[in-house]
C-alpha cells in the first residue's frame, strides 16, 4: 500500500511499524517516495520523471530534510538527461551534495 504523508523522518518512522505501508508519497512533493527495504528500517528514496521511478537516495543515510533539499537539482538533472548521475554514494545523492564520493 501506499500513503501520501507530509514526509518527516519522525513519519517514516511510525509508518514503518505498520507492514501494510510499502510506500510513502510526500504530499508536499508528490514527485517524491519512500520506499521501504525489506526490514523495514531502511529504504530507497525514488523520484518520478518521464513517467519512471529512479532511485536517487537510500534512507536514512539521505535524511527527510536533505531528500527535500536536493530535489530540486535531482529533478533538474533527470530534465536535463543526467539521470545515470544519480544515484548514491555514501549516503548522498552523487553530483548534488557536497562531499559526494565520500565513503
Amino acid at each position: 500500500m501506499t500513503l501520501t504523508v507530509a514526509m518527516s523522518d519522525a513519519e517514516i518512522r511510525r509508518q514503518a511499524a505498520r507492514p501494510e505501508v510499502g510506500r510513502l508519497r510526500a504530499a508536499q512533493h508528490p514527485a517524491l517516495r519512500l520506499r521501504f527495504l525489506e526490514e523495514r528500517t531502511r529504504g530507497s528514496w525514488d523520484v518520478r520523471a518521464a513517467g519512471e521511478w529512479k532511485r536517487f537516495a537510500g534512507w536514512p543515510e539521505l535524511n527527510t530534510k536533505a531528500a527535500l533539499a536536493v530535489l530540486p537539482e535531482v529533478l533538474a538533472r533527470l530534465a536535463a538527461g543526467g539521470g545515470s548521475g544519480l544515484l548514491v554514494n555514501g549516503g548522498r545523492a552523487a553530483g548534488v551534495v557536497p562531499g559526494a564520493g565520500d565513503a
